[in-house]
Order: C-alpha cells, then sequence, then structure tokens
C-alpha cells in the first residue's frame, strides 16, 4: 500500500531520482512509525517517520509520516517556507488563526501558506495521520506560539 500511495505522489512532484531511490528505503517506516517524539510544542507524545529528508538535494522537500494518537494536537504554529499536509488516515482537524475548524479525513490536502499561523491534530475519537511536506525544508524555520485551547473550549 505504501509504494502504490509513494511512488505516485513523489513522480508528480518531480523528486530527483536519487531522491526516490532513498524514499523507497523508507517505505517500511512510512507504513510503521517507530519513533515516539514528545514536545512542549504538543498536548501528548506523536510518533514520526521520515519519508524523504531535505537533505538530499538543494530545495527537496522534506515528507514526514506523523501519527497522532487520539486527542494529540500541536501548538498554533507557523512555518517559514509553508506547509502541505496529506491526511492519510483517521480523523484530524486544523485551523488557521481566525479561521474555522476544518476535518481532515484520508486523501484530504491542507495547503499553509507561509508564515499563516495554524494547528492541527487528531479528533478526541480517533487517531490521525498525515503526510507533511515542508518545501524547501533545508531553509524551513516552524514558530511556536501559545498553547491551543482544549477541544471542549471550542465547542467541538
Amino acid at each position: 500500500m505504501g509504494e502504490i500511495i509513494v511512488r505516485p505522489l513523489l513522480a508528480l512532484l518531480a523528486v530527483p531520482p536519487q531522491v526516490l531511490a532513498e524514499a523507497e528505503l523508507y517505505l517500511r517506516i512510512f507504513l510503521y512509525p517507530q519513533t515516539p517524539f514528545s514536545s512542549a510544542n504538543f498536548n501528548g507524545p506523536v510518533y514520526l517517520s521520515q519519508i524523504v529528508h531535505s537533505g538530499n538535494a538543494a530545495g527537496t522537500p522534506a515528507w514526514t509520516y506523523v501519527v497522532f494518537p487520539q486527542g494529540t494536537y500541536n501548538r498554533w504554529h507557523s512555518h517559514k517556507t509553508g506547509q502541505i499536509l496529506i491526511a492519510t488516515d483517521g480523523i484530524g482537524y486544523t485551523q488557521t488563526l481566525g479561521g474555522a475548524v476544518q476535518v481532515m479525513h484520508p486523501g484530504d490536502v491542507v495547503y499553509c501558506p507561509p508564515g499563516v499561523i495554524h494547528w492541527h491534530g487528531a479528533a478526541s475519537g480517533s487517531h490521525f495521520a498525515h503526510i507533511a511536506i515542508s518545501p524547501e525544508d533545508n531553509h524551513d524555520v516552524t514558530w511556536y506560539f501559545f498553547p491551543k485551547l482544549e477541544y471542549e473550549k471550542l465547542g467541538f
């Protein structure tokens, strides 16, 4: 299944052949994320797997597979170069500062422009997984801001 998803996506973005070859090495990790990650920027642990590292070639986007256990989300944040999210499993939410909360289902694609403050994470009753793509990631900077209110305070 991972090969069906990853190969066409990499080809669609015209990723250089050497990066495509390395991405194949990460297919197994992509399907079974093994690295728990905890940070003050999340309300609980998430699981990360690097699919494509940004250091492969100049300007190559970084692709990270992220799994949020149910009810887990990140703080409000923004990215210098923007961010693309491709929902792959479960039910998730995302919101830009001042905007409405959007529900994400597998197959949904969300683009967060550079500098736009947003958050994303799992619904309270479901885990959520996505591929996070950071364009030109070797120059990307993520700025974290104030904590996001709990879901119940937002009316979920």
